[in-house]
Order: C-alpha cells, then sequence, then structure tokens
C-alpha cells in the first residue's frame, strides 16, 4: 500500500510540474505580447503628440489642419 501511495504521489508531482512547465511558456507569451501592443500604443501616442505639439506652436493653418489630420488618423480604428 505504500508503495502505491508513493507512486501516485510522484505521478501527481509530475503532472503539476508539467502543468508548471506549460503555465510558464503560456505567461511568457502573454508577457511578449503585451510588451508588443504596449510597443505599438505607444509609437501611436508618440506620433498624436507631436503632431498636436506641432498644432499648438505653429503660427500656419494649413500646418494646424495637416497635423489635426495626422492626429486623427492614427486614432482611427480599422476592424
Amino acid at each position: 500500500m505504500t508503495v502505491s501511495v508513493s507512486t501516485k504521489l510522484k505521478q501527481h508531482e509530475m503532472a503539476y510540474t508539467k502543468a508548471s512547465i506549460e503555465l510558464e511558456k503560456k505567461d511568457k507569451i502573454k508577457n511578449e505580447y503585451a510588451l508588443r501592443i504596449t510597443h505599438d500604443i505607444k509609437g501611436h501616442l508618440a506620433a498624436i503628440q507631436n503632431s498636436l505639439d506641432v498644432v499648438l506652436i505653429s503660427k500656419s493653418e494649413t500646418d494646424r489642419q495637416e497635423f489635426v489630420e495626422r492626429a486623427h488618423k492614427r486614432t482611427k480604428v480599422d476592424f
């Protein structure tokens, strides 16, 4: 009976170890995805901020309109 319990415990331990490794892999994939999304969002926000900076300091109405359009284009969502 002791051997049976010991065998079952080892089987459970191996299953938990395997599950833990799988969770670590999936967590790594999730983190990489989040980093990519964050990077993409920051890139768009930086472009929008730069466009708006030009709008704030520009004396030309044509330049203002152009950079507002650029900022607007960066905020459009295409599904």
